[in-house]
C-alpha cells in the first residue's frame, strides 16, 4: 500500500511519515499487517499510529484509508477544491467512518467512549472528529474487549448497551430543587446521584471538556453546575460502556434524550433518540464516603422540612434580597444548616467518617458544602441490557 501524492492536500512530510509506517509494518512487523479479522479500529489500535501526525487536518482521513486498504477516490470525493480546510476535514471523516462502518458492518461502540472532540454533521456528531493525538488516541486495550457493534442509520449511531435515565426530585412535594441557592453555591467538582432498586449511590464527575453543547441553556459549560444543570433538565441518560468490578471508576456517556422512544421503520426495534454531550466517570460509593452522604441526606431533608426554610423561601419570592430583612433570614437559615449538622456529630460512625475521610477541620465547613452536595434527588432508572440508543 502506498499513500496518493496526486490530491494538493497532501504534504510530502505526511506521504514520508505515513510509508514509513506502512514498511515498518511489511518489513519489521508483520504481524502488525492487517488481516482485519478483528473490527479495523482494533487493528489501528495496536498499531500505534495515534502517535503520528498530519500536517492537515484534511490529510489525517486519506492516510488511515490507505492503511485500512479503504476507497481513497470515495474520501477524496467528499469534499470539493474549493472548499477550505475545517469543511474538508469535516467530510473526509465523514466519508471515513461511512467506510469503516461498511468494511466491517458496523463500528465498536468503544468509539463512543474515545476522544473529546466530535464531528459537527446531523447524523455524525457521534464520531470522534480525529484518531490522532492524545485527545483522540484509540487505547489498544479496547481489542482486548468483545466488540460490541453498532450501525450507522439515519439519526445518527444505533447500538443496544445498557443504561440509567437520570431524573432530579426534590426533597418534599411542591419543593425547589435547589432551595438554598442564595446561602451556598459552590464549584461542582462531582454530583451524586441514586439507584433507589439497587440502593446503590454513585459520584459523576466530567471526564475532560463536553463534545456536544446541549440544546437550550441546560448544562452550559459557563455554569458553575454543568453536570447537575443537565440532570435538572429531566432529559438526561447515562449510556454503560462495560461491566466494572464494585466500586470501580468507570468512563460512561452522557446524552441528551430528544423524544420519548420510537420505532423508526428501518429499525427493528424502537430506541431513544439522543444526541451526544460528554463522557463522565461514575463510581459506586461505599465506606466512609457513603456514609457521609447518607447523612448528609438525611440532615438535608430535616432542614427542608423546618419552619424557617419554608420563611426563608418565600422570603426570597417576596423580599429584596439585598435588603435587611433577608440578610437576617439568611444568617438564620445558615445557623440552622450548622446547627443540624452539628447535632449529627454525636453519632460516632458520621463523627468518625468525617475525621479520617476529610480531616479534624471539616467539622467547621461540612454543613456548607452539604448545602449545594444534597439539595435534592437524582434518581436513576435502569434501562433493560440491551436498550436501543441512536446516538447523534
Amino acid at each position: 500500500m502506498s499513500v496518493p501524492s496526486t490530491d494538493p492536500g497532501i504534504q510530502s512530510a505526511d506521504i514520508t511519515q505515513w510509508g514509513q509506517l506502512l514498511h515498518l509494518m511489511n518489513h519489521n512487523q508483520p504481524e502488525l499487517v492487517p488481516d482485519f479479522d478483528s473490527p479495523k479500529l482494533f487493528w489501528l489500535a495496536q498499531t500505534g499510529f495515534n502517535f503520528r501526525a498530519a500536517s492537515y487536518a484534511s490529510d489525517e482521513p486519506i492516510c488511515i484509508a490507505t492503511l485500512l486498504g479503504l476507497d481513497l477516490g470515495k474520501i477524496l470525493g467528499a469534499s470539493k477544491p474549493e472548499d477550505d480546510e475545517p469543511i474538508r476535514t469535516e467530510q473526509r471523516m465523514c466519508m471515513l467512518w461511512r467506510l469503516i462502518a461498511e468494511a466491517d458492518q458496523g463500528i465498536p461502540s468503544q468509539v463512543l467512549f474515545v476522544g473529546h472532540d466530535r464531528l459537527r454533521t446531523p447524523g455524525m456528531r457521534w464520531a470522534p472528529k480525529s484518531l490522532l493525538g492524545r485527545q483522540g488516541a484509540l487505547d489498544a486495550r479496547l481489542s482486548e474487549q468483545p466488540p460490541v457493534m453498532g450501525f450507522l442509520t439515519p439519526r445518527g449511531f444505533a447500538v443496544d448497551m445498557p443504561g440509567l435515565l437520570l431524573k432530579p426530585h426534590a426533597l418534599l412535594p411542591d419543593f425547589p430543587l435547589h432551595p438554598w441557592d442564595s446561602l451556598a453555591r459552590p464549584l461542582e467538582h462531582v454530583v451524586y446521584f441514586y439507584d433507589p432498586f439497587s440502593d446503590k449511590w454513585y459520584k459523576m464527575g466530567a471526564h475532560g471538556p463536553p463534545a456536544t453543547a446541549p440544546s437550550g441553556s441546560m448544562g452550559s459549560e459557563s455554569s458553575s453546575r454543568p453536570l447537575c444543570d443537565a440532570i435538572d433538565s429531566g432529559q438526561i441518560a447515562l449510556i454503560k460502556q462495560e461491566e466494572a468490578h464494585p466500586h470501580q471508576a468507570v468512563c460512561w456517556l452522557m446524552v441528551q434524550i430528544m423524544d420519548s422512544p420510537t420505532q423508526p421503520s428501518w429499525s427493528e426495534k424502537p430506541g431513544y433518540h439522543v444526541r451526544y454531550l460528554r463522557r463522565v466517570v461514575v463510581t459506586e460509593l461505599d465506606g466512609q464516603e457513603l456514609v457521609i452522604l447518607r447523612i448528609l441526606r438525611r440532615i438535608a431533608w430535616e432542614v427542608a422540612s423546618t419552619p424557617a426554610t419554608q420563611e426563608y423561601l418565600q422570603l426570597c419570592e417576596t423580599t429584596d434580597l439585598s435588603g435587611e430583612i433577608f440578610q437576617q433570614a439568611k444568617a438564620f437559615m445558615l445557623g440552622t444548616w450548622k446547627n443540624a449538622t452539628d447535632s449529627w456529630f454525636h453519632f460516632s460512625e458520621f463523627a468518625t467518617a468525617v475525621e479520617q475521610s476529610m480531616g479534624s477541620a471539616a467539622r467547621n465547613y461540612i454543613w456548607a458544602s452539604a448545602i449545594g452536595r444534597v439539595s435534592h434527588d437524582r434518581l436513576a432508572f435502569a434501562t433493560p441490557p440491551d436498550q436501543r440508543w441512536f446516538v447523534d
